[in-house]
């Protein structure tokens, strides 16, 4: 599985990405991703810092419903979680294969040079 380590969050998308636990942000909170107003954006144009302090705009197109606040309790708390730099490179931080191989420093390389160019340095 590919999955990424955020950074400064500008190359990593916030909703389509694996950055934030096991599967990307539209799998686990789909009710969510449906009333997102940016579904395309990257985990950078979804925070701001003030001070030292990180704070999330999911900007969704209306509030949620009763029934979708825990949804949002749950996203909020996932992402208070998350550990995002103001500054520094995201990187692709793992691949796992079949066998359990971890070729992340390879993949690392790739990831700088171009999110969707695959080219194995070795």
């Amino acid at each position: 599985m590919v999955h990424f380590k955020v950074r400064n969050g500008s190359r990593v998308l916030f909703w389509q990405d694996v950055w934030c636990g096991d599967s990307s942000l539209k799998t686990q909170f789909p009710d969510l991703f449906r009333m997102a107003r940016f579904r395309d954006v990257t985990v950078h144009q979804m925070f701001f810092w003030n001070g030292e302090q990180i704070h999330w705009d999911l900007s969704l197109v209306r509030n949620p419903n009763d029934w979708e606040e825990e949804s949002v309790g749950n996203l909020l708390a996932e992402l208070a979680a998350m550990e995002v730099k103001p500054q520094g490179d995201d990187e692709l931080a793992c691949l796992m294969t079949q066998k359990g191989l971890s070729i992340s420093r390879v993949f690392v390389m790739v990831f700088k040079i171009g999110r969707g160019i695959l080219i194995f340095l070795w």
